[in-house]
């Protein structure tokens, strides 16, 4: 017991050293009367917040020496208020509510701001009123909050008059009144409150219970940013940039937001940001922006948090980071910020690095449409249609949220349910109605639903067969931001320069298929890697090859992961290196690409990249065979036949035949011919001979020749 009495003891002399000599500062200053502690701690106070008009609950205050002097002023004002100045009192429960050293006690400042308020001083008043429609120390109690925000403007506080305007012009707890709000708002700025001038602004801007009026309210903003309130600041920039005032230009505005973001406004730290991501008035800084995304971010700004993890998440103006993007991203969401719960839930769900995870996909989507998103209501649906969501399949409940979706305005719901119609998941199958939903996704600018109906049109799906309508929608869905849009056009110019080699179609495939690669779609980066690597687009380029190969790959595009393995098979564009191209040929059967599954079986069965494994190899014949790529099944009859296996070596080739090539047909005449099977050999080798195998047209014609 001794020495833990020692350890305690020790620890309380260790408590007063800190605060000891800070008070002993405070008392033995030049303090000669409450009153005049209370000027002292404000001298103190104002120069800790320059520019801050109002008092602002920031976090708590860390920083070794601006604790020391907010230490100092707390003294100050509790000494003014042990002397019953109620201004210090106050003031006193401000520095508990900001937390000076982790400090925050929610319950000292009640009482401090209940002492200076029955002291007489309007703002105490109001900021008990805060504390209780808050409710930080006491229980919320907004019919208490209202009693102590009409006390504390009959007692002139300022503070009082705008927040019990906020409540009369909202309807907050008592009927909705813009006129009084008008008034409460013009007593605030009139004693200085300077957010009262930034909310009568709102009233004129808004034409709320007076005639609409931008240039009066521009004027309000003014006032308010220029006594240090940073929301007039950023209003006022908006109404510029909106061109609501006359005068407006990039380097003004860029100055008022600025200015709102070093008055902790975080919106201003955001609007700068975009400008600075956008070039407005100045070159494009990715960095520049990043560092205001930052700032907003950690103000709790959930779409800086946002706009930061794009940056990191793509790599934009800086190494690209997928954890630090991810971490953004998270924090947006947990900050409300819906756009980024739904791409948490789309990485969760598509990104094998993160292993497919379908249960924390739904829980993200299932948020965002608790937060009012639309398309997080119909992807959370679709993985309910799909039976992805921890739960059996439920059509009829997925259609549910396709219909909150649509509901909250957005496409994606008429878009998913056009799908279920399309492909018949959980209704029978009605291209009809699938184009009617289509339509009315399009209709509302869901991409998708543009692409939807431009495919049952250019196939003649229950809508009229149109290839002119067709490309129509699809580049609709594109200008709408859909890849699959703008690759489907590309493909279009494509096989017009196919057809005339005119330069301009490709020109024009080009540009498609790059904007449906920027638009991360995995087939528009494949199809520009192709273009680099065989010269089609004019330019032969092995690194850019490389470059797009590499996107569309990581982008789950089974095609994009076979031209990189064969980059590397080749050693062009980088060094040549069996054992990566064998790595991305697997990558590629694993992606549902049947040539790769093929490559990687020829790899095997070669001892290329890794020792000889008969048995690998003719695993991935038989997958790629399955996917419907011939030279998989004709590997695999190779096999069965080095094997002595007959049965299951015909098995295959009869497979090839049958999707087609004229080689499988050909060795299946073959393999009927040395069993003495003339007749169906015959049969065979006449259909190879159709699919324009010269081996096959010469066997037709040498037992032709036979039988005369």
């Amino acid at each position: 017991m001794m020495m833990h009495s020692r350890l305690f003891f020790k620890g309380a002399v260790f408590l007063l050293a800190a605060f000891v000599p800070v008070f002993a500062e405070a008392s033995a200053a030049d303090c000669r009367s409450g009153t005049d502690c209370l000027i002292k701690g404000r001298d103190i106070y104002n120069a800790l917040n320059p520019g801050k008009s109002d008092f602002v609950a920031d976090e708590a205050v860390k920083d070794a020496k601006t604790v020391e002097q907010f230490s100092k002023a707390r003294v100050y004002f509790m000494t003014a208020c042990e002397q019953n100045v109620a201004a210090g009192c106050t003031y006193a429960g401000h520095l508990y509510v900001i937390g000076v050293a982790n400090m925050v006690s929610y319950d000292r400042a009640l009482e401090y701001y209940d002492k200076g308020c029955r002291l007489g001083d309007g703002d105490g008043c109001s900021y008990m009123g805060k504390m209780y429609a808050t409710g930080n120390a006491v229980g919320k109690d907004h019919g208490r909050a209202l009693e102590y925000f009409r006390k504390s403007c009959e007692m002139n506080s300022a503070d009082g008059c705008n927040t019990l305007g906020t409540y009369y012009r909202d309807g907050l707890f008592l009927d909705k009144n813009p006129v009084k709000a008008k008034a409460l708002f013009e007593k605030a700025c009139t004693a200085k409150k300077f957010m009262g001038c930034v909310n009568l602004g709102d009233l004129y801007g808004s034409g709320l219970g007076v005639e609409k009026n931008y240039v009066r309210a521009g004027a309000f903003y003014e006032t308010g940013c220029k006594n240090g309130n940073g929301e007039g600041c950023v209003r006022l920039g908006t109404y510029y940039e909106q061109g609501l005032l006359p005068g407006g230009n990039h380097k003004k505005i860029r100055s008022l937001y600025e200015q709102a973001c070093s008055l902790r406004i975080p919106e201003g730290c955001l609007k700068t940001g975009n400008m600075i991501y956008e070039g407005k008035g100045q070159p494009v800084s990715y960095s520049g922006a990043r560092i205001f995304y930052d700032k907003a971010c950690s103000l709790s700004d959930g779409e800086g948090c946002y706009r930061l993890g794009k940056i990191y998440d793509r790599g934009i103006g800086i190494n690209q980071s997928i954890i630090m993007g991810l971490l953004y991203y998270s924090k947006a969401c947990s900050l409300d910020y819906y756009d980024a719960c739904v791409t948490m839930g789309r990485r969760y769900e598509t990104d094998p690095r993160l292993r497919y995870q379908n249960g924390t996909a739904a829980f993200y989507y299932s948020h965002a449409c608790e937060l009012g998103s639309g398309l997080g209501c119909a992807d959370y649906g679709y993985l309910m249609e799909k039976g992805l969501s921890r739960g059996n399949r439920d059509p009829e409940k997925a259609k549910e949220y396709y219909l909150r979706a649509v509901e909250l305005h957005h496409g994606s719901g008429y878009g998913y349910i056009g799908a279920m119609y399309e492909f018949g998941s959980g209704v029978e199958t009605d291209y009809l109605k699938a184009g009617e939903n289509y339509r009315l996704a399009c209709d509302m600018k869901f991409g998708p639903g543009c692409t939807g109906i431009g495919y049952l049109t250019e196939n003649g799906l229950g809508v009229g067969l149109s290839e002119s309508r067709a490309l129509e929608f699809y580049d609709k869905a594109c200008m709408l931001e859909d890849g699959e849009g703008c690759f489907r056009i590309g493909r279009h110019y494509y096989e017009l320069f196919s057809s005339t080699g005119k330069h301009e179609n490709m020109v024009d495939a080009s540009r498609y298929y790059e904007k449906s690669c920027d638009l991360n779609h995995g087939s528009g980066c494949e199809r520009m890697g192709m273009l680099y690597k065989t010269g089609e687009s004019g330019i032969q380029s092995n690194d850019r090859a490389l470059m797009y190969f590499r996107r569309a790959c990581m982008l789950e595009d089974g095609e994009g992961c076979l031209g990189l393995g064969g980059l590397y098979e080749e050693g062009r564009g980088t060094r040549a290196d069996d054992g990566k191209a064998l790595h991305y040929y697997s990558l590629a059967c694993a992606k549902e690409s049947g040539a790769g599954c093929a490559m990687a079986g020829n790899f095997y069965e070669n001892g290329r990249g890794a020792e000889i494994s008969i048995e690998k190899a003719g695993e991935f014949y038989d997958r790629s065979c399955s996917l419907e790529e011939t030279s998989g099944c004709l590997r695999m009859a190779g096999l069965h036949a080095d094997a002595q296996n007959t049965a299951e070596a015909e098995k295959y080739l009869r497979l090839a035949c049958n999707l087609d090539d004229g080689e499988g047909c050909y060795r299946l005449g073959l393999l009927y011919s040395e069993n003495e099977r003339f007749a169906e050999a015959g049969r065979y080798f006449e259909r190879a001979c159709s699919l324009n195998s010269e081996k096959g047209c010469r066997k037709t014609g040498t037992m032709s020749a036979e039988k005369k």
